[in-house]
């Protein structure tokens, strides 16, 4: 805690500038932020942060299923709270070994080809597409279970991979913004 208040703030940009061929003392200086309307410019230039605006926006239709699994597990299969939470967990717990695992997935797509990412990100996307009928028609509870981890894998083996190539794709000086500017199409 002590170091928060000790250490320096880093320049904004400075390793990017560095990372371009500017010596250390021009990268140091600070940049003068920019405005909000110039970062947002900046960040919806970048053709990758549109195209995951979209993918964002398409995948919001698949919110209400996830709303009604609750619904579907109470009713169909008469599961408690407990019950249906000990499901989410055991799913949760399936996937986080997939995460150690996507890093180095992730580490060798962009050595490789970083636009392979994001190929994969929509391949794996494709896979999503049946949970909603799985899950909607009432199947046995094992296939019930077990169907929204046909969502998760794809999502935690390329996950981290497409938040590296969205921190690589966005400039330093816009960073802030072009983070968020898929929040309001959620």
């Amino acid at each position: 805690a002590l170091l928060t208040f000790l250490m320096k703030e880093p320049v904004r940009g400075a390793m990017d500038r560095m990372e371009m061929g500017v010596s250390r003392e021009n990268a140091a200086t600070e940049q003068k932020p920019p405005s909000f309307q110039e970062a947002l410019r900046g960040a919806w230039a970048i053709r990758t942060l549109r195209l995951n605006i979209l993918a964002a926006f398409v995948g919001g239709f698949a919110a209400p299923m996830t709303i009604s699994l609750s619904f579907i597990s109470a009713n169909e299969y008469a599961l408690d709270p407990f019950q249906r939470s000990v499901l989410t967990w055991a799913s949760s717990l399936f996937v986080i070994p997939l995460l150690f695992i996507s890093t180095g997935l992730a580490q060798r797509f962009l050595v490789q080809a970083p636009a392979r990412i994001m190929v994969m990100a929509a391949l794996l996307g494709l896979l999503v597409i049946p949970v909603p009928f799985i899950v909607l028609l009432p199947p046995p509870l094992w296939l019930y279970a077990s169907a929204p981890l046909l969502a998760l894998i794809p999502s935690a083996l390329i996950g981290p991979a497409v938040a590296v190539v969205n921190l690589q794709a966005i400039p330093a000086r816009y960073r802030g913004v072009g983070l968020q500017v898929n929040t309001p199409f959620l």
